[in-house]
């Protein structure tokens, strides 16, 4: 039924709902017994409710218990005016995605392109978007970017993308999930792929000389030699060194640390590499969003920052540090009240 079926004086505001075929739902009149002005509306909710809002100088303008203001507190107040039903609160799932292939310390799957059979070293992995609660209902949208901060691209539309490696990238793959209710929840996790054989049986190593970490040089290995010279130099990783992916998959302990993790706001990262120079540092969200970014400065190889999110939700953030070639470190905080 119309909320007013007739006009209550002067000119009143006036609302008409037609479906997608251009077929009369609904119509009302709302006002008071003088003249109202309406100035525009704001699109249906997901429930089809619709808010309409003008401006009246009536004392007697039909407002509701409880609102915000329900009387002209001066010559002349705005109007806010809500048809429908009421909007069912949204509660939006929680995502996290898992791989196939063990993620490191900081959170990267590492896949190679043409491993040398037998080396046991995976050529892709399955990515699974988990839901919680489980249930039906829910519709999938895998994206995936470039490092550093490219725009996304979609890619799958399932609640599992397979990712294959294909010379050597570094990505992150977002899973966005949303119910039916309309809302959605989304994670994130990287994925460096590297081409790592130099032969039959071997592989690129880069290597960093114990003691010389100033000097590394591209070697080709025998798989067999792989464990035992990773041991012995635990700076190196696979890959040749000019890689546009780099070590964070062989960091070694202590390059690079989140402390107090948890925390309430405040951290700093401690920063060590004799690497390659770092450039700046980026905090992200959940989300993928960029919601802090400061620059390095003069200290490149070794530094102390702090970073701030207090006024941010309690929630994990992924810290990463960048250089010319991409991302050289990625680490996880996580934000608690």
């Amino acid at each position: 039924d119309a909320a007013q079926m007739a006009n209550a004086g002067g000119l009143d505001a006036y609302l008409a709902r037609f479906d997608n075929n251009g077929n009369q739902q609904y119509t009302t009149y709302y006002g008071s017994s003088t003249s109202e002005g309406a100035y525009g509306y704001c699109a249906p909710g997901p429930s089809g409710s619709v808010i309409i809002y003008g401006a009246t100088a009536n004392t007697s303008f039909p407002t509701t218990a409880g609102a915000e203001q329900e009387n002209l507190a001066g010559m002349q107040d705005i109007y806010l005016v809500k048809f429908g039903p009421e909007e069912e609160p949204c509660e939006p799932p929680v995502v996290t995605i898992s791989s196939s292939v063990p993620p490191n310390s900081q959170g990267t799957v590492t896949i190679y392109q043409n491993p040398p059979p037998g080396s046991g070293l995976p050529s892709a992995t399955t990515l699974e978007a988990g839901v919680s609660p489980n249930g039906p209902g829910y519709t999938y949208q895998w994206l995936y970017r470039d490092m550093p901060g490219n725009s996304w691209t979609p890619c799958g539309q399932t609640a599992q993308y397979v990712v294959h490696a294909n010379g050597t990238f570094y990505r992150e793959y977002m899973a966005e999930v949303e119910n039916g209710s309309t809302c959605s929840e989304s994670d994130v996790i990287t994925v460096h792929s590297e081409d790592v054989s130099c032969g039959n049986t071997k592989v690129w190593v880069c290597h960093y000389p114990p003691g010389n970490l100033n000097n590394p040089a591209t070697v080709c290995v025998s798989t067999n030699a792989l464990k035992g010279l990773l041991k012995g130099s635990p700076s190196s990783y696979l890959g040749q060194c000019s890689g546009s992916a780099k070590r964070d998959e062989y960091t070694p302990e202590g390059m690079a640390n989140l402390a107090p993790n948890p925390t309430s706001g405040m951290f700093t990262l401690a920063y060590t590499n004799s690497g390659e120079k770092a450039l700046y540092v980026q905090v992200f969200d959940m989300q993928g969003r960029r919601v802090l970014e400061r620059q390095v400065g003069e200290y490149e190889h070794a530094f102390h920052m702090e970073f701030d999110l207090t006024g941010h939700a309690s929630s994990l953030y992924t810290v990463r540090v960048l250089g010319e070639s991409g991302v050289l470190f990625t680490g996880k905080v996580v934000k608690m009240e």
